[in-house]
């Protein structure tokens, strides 16, 4: 899912720093008093903003470029702007306190068309819908992390508009909507949604739950209103009361999943997907702790994309089982596998999900370091450490430093060794099975070892006998460590880390090939195994969007890139193919023994990977015609954790990972 979080402190270049208690912020923070006129139908936009300016000689602010400052003033005093590019400078009369007041007009760009919204950014309006965030710059933006604002907006068209804040008070009168919304605690600069909504309401206790949705899925609303309140008081008890008054729902022409301070901006396509309201409107629901209540610090890394992650995706697979969960675990170390040592970095260099690989540190790998540090300190602690952190930095910008202070507190106890070795450095352990044996006092040596770098790691070692399973818990902190562990019955097997409960390097054996062992690479050597016109240029679109980050390399000239060319020689690296049954068929034959796989035979279009004899991954796409490959185009980028898959036109009916071999990380007795 994609998310707008915070975005300005990342983007702007006069952003403020650590703010303190919610009280102090509240006397400190500009307001912005907004009147925005819009009408759909020409795209026409007028606003008057008001900024409250104190002990300022001058103000600084960005725009969007498809405005025009109409007129500047300050009282009867017509000030008058400078620019450069987006940012703007007026200089302000000499005294203590001021209100500028901007009156802006603009057209708002065009929603392009629906084959072209994949990746739209900033304002766009359109009969479907109108989409007007606030990174947008669509009101002067001082590039504040936090604001006071209230907006007034009328919208003619008979349509409706829904923005963050609280929602104060709303009107229909004939074909003019008029509403106003109030954010009268540290919040962003407003965003503002506009489109043709049945709305549909449900109160939680003090909080308004509201859906604006298209009417072709308006029948949905009951479903999803009842679900993000489930998710509200989940939420609320793990971590604090939720912090806002409304929670919006509104279904958008884009097809986005984007979250905002009380409201989530969801793809009306998306909307219906069993996905969203299992597991994504979980993830948007508890952005509203972390990432709106509380803003990551990003000059130290992004930690809320991890942690929202880790209670609210793998938080709902827990709740299905050990089994479930354990698979999320693994899932996570397998995309880490497939990421090249060159594209790692360390957690603290994360901001935002800008690709695949920034997700597997981002969102990945910090959600398996929640997951460690709760083993590390116990069920209790952990959860006294999220509420102490929520309570002592709500409506602030908090950091790492912040987490570990809150955990240190309930713990109890000095946890910078913790975040230090997990933060700080990018890569992860890897440990071995060096060596075992059984003794006659009835006990079983193990030896573990661990490459340079070290770790301070907790190990979970399960011990099966005839009698039972035992798990013993080691702690491995230098290069290598021998335990005896005890052995009650006949031994059957010794297993190391079996659950994934440590973020680790898989070894060979672990980790069987997956999509984004091609798909993540840094270079890529394509082939498109036809002659074909049509068929080739369907297959370019294909490689942009499962390639859109690698370096595409040909195998051979580009005159002769679409010829269809086979060998063993000419894979030498991370390999993609593309082309018909019987080409392909006859490229892998020349590459390994064991011919197309069963499972992808079926389907107007396939895709699996397979590792040759040096370790090359290779990934094929079996398309019938040229409508096959541009069937799969938009959904196969999506299925990165998986080994194979079939389709039938865009729908994938198929899908697994291929079984692992015997695992090295555990010991099998006669």
């Amino acid at each position: 899912m994609i998310r707008y979080l915070r975005q300005a402190c990342v983007v702007f270049l006069f952003c403020v720093a650590y703010l303190v208690g919610t009280s102090a912020v509240a006397a400190q923070l500009t307001h912005h008093d907004i009147e925005a006129k819009f009408d759909p139908g020409t795209r026409l936009f007028n606003v008057t903003q008001r900024i409250s300016v104190t002990d300022q000689s001058e103000i600084t602010f960005r725009l969007a470029d498809w405005l025009t400052i109409v007129s500047a003033t300050v009282g009867s005093e017509v000030l008058t702007p400078r620019h450069q590019s987006d940012v703007w400078q007026i200089s302000l009369p000499a005294r203590s306190a001021n209100q500028l007041t901007l009156v802006l007009a603009g057209q708002v760009p065009a929603l392009p068309p629906k084959d072209k919204r994949r990746g739209a950014q900033g304002a766009l309006a359109g009969p479907e819908g109108s989409y007007l965030p606030g990174y947008a710059a669509w009101v002067a933006d001082t590039g504040e992390d936090w604001v006071n604002f209230r907006l007034r907006v009328e919208v003619s068209g008979n349509q409706r508009a829904v923005a963050t804040g609280r929602l104060i008070d709303e009107k229909q009168d004939g074909e003019t909507y008029r509403a106003s919304f109030e954010a009268d605690y540290p919040s962003e600069l407003p965003s503002l949604f506009v489109g043709p909504y049945s709305v549909r309401e449900q109160r939680f206790g003090k909080t308004r739950l509201r859906t604006y949705f298209h009417p072709d899925i308006a029948p949905l609303a009951g479903t999803y209103l009842s679900t993000a309140m489930q998710y509200i008081e989940r939420y609320s008890n793990q971590i604090g009361t939720y912090p806002f008054d409304d929670f919006h729902i509104v279904s958008a022409p884009l097809p986005v999943g984007l979250g905002f301070p009380n409201l989530t901006y969801v793809g009306r396509m998306i909307v219906p997907l069993p996905f969203m309201r299992g597991q994504s409107l979980a993830h948007e629901i508890l952005h509203n702790w972390w990432g709106n209540g509380v803003v990551a610090d990003y000059s130290r890394g992004n930690w809320s994309e991890g942690l929202t992650t880790y209670m609210a995706d793998y938080g709902l697979a827990a709740t299905q089982g050990p089994a479930p969960a354990r698979e999320m675990r693994l899932g996570w170390l397998r995309d880490y596998a497939a990421l090249p040592a060159a594209r790692d970095q360390p957690v603290i260099a994360f901001t935002s999900k800008t690709h695949q690989a920034s997700q597997v540190i981002g969102y990945n790998k910090v959600a398996f370091i929640f997951h460690m540090l709760r083993s590390e300190l116990g069920e209790k602690p952990f959860a006294q450490g999220l509420k102490l952190f929520w309570t002592n930095n709500k409506f602030k910008v908090a950091g790492w430093e912040q987490i570990r202070a809150a955990f240190e507190q309930a713990a109890g106890r000095d946890l910078r060794w913790f975040f230090r070795q997990w933060l700080s450095r990018p890569g992860a352990p890897r440990i071995h099975i060096e060596k075992h044996s059984l003794s006659k006092a009835g006990a079983v040596a193990v030896t573990l070892r661990q490459d340079d770098p070290t770790y301070r790691l907790s190990v979970n070692v399960d011990v099966e006998t005839t009698e039972g399973r035992n798990r013993h818990r080691v702690r491995l902190e230098t290069k290598r460590k021998t335990v005896e562990l005890p052995v009650d019955g006949k031994l059957l097997r010794v297993s190391i880390d079996p659950g994934f409960d440590l973020f680790r390097r898989l070894l060979t054996g672990e980790s069987p090939p997956i999509l984004r062992d091609v798909t993540l690479a840094g270079e890529v050597t394509t082939f498109v195994l036809s002659s074909d016109s049509t068929f080739r240029a369907a297959a370019k679109v294909l490689i942009r969007r499962l390639l859109r980050e690698a370096q595409v390399i040909s195998a051979n000239k580009p005159t002769n890139q679409y010829a269809p060319v086979m060998g063993p020689t000419l894979v030498m690296g991370p390999t993609l193919v593309i082309g018909p049954m019987d080409r392909i068929a006859a490229f892998l034959a020349s590459i390994q023994k064991g011919g197309v796989p069963e499972d992808v035979k079926a389907g107007t279009a396939a895709a699996w990977v397979i590792r040759t004899a040096d370790g090359h991954p290779v990934l094929f796409v079996r398309a019938d015609s040229p409508q096959s490959v541009e069937d799969v185009a938009g959904p196969l980028p999506h299925y990165g954790r998986q080994s194979y898959l079939s389709f039938d036109g865009h729908q994938a009916t198929r899908k697994g990972i291929w079984p692992t071999e015997s695992s090295p990380m555990s010991i099998h007795f006669n």
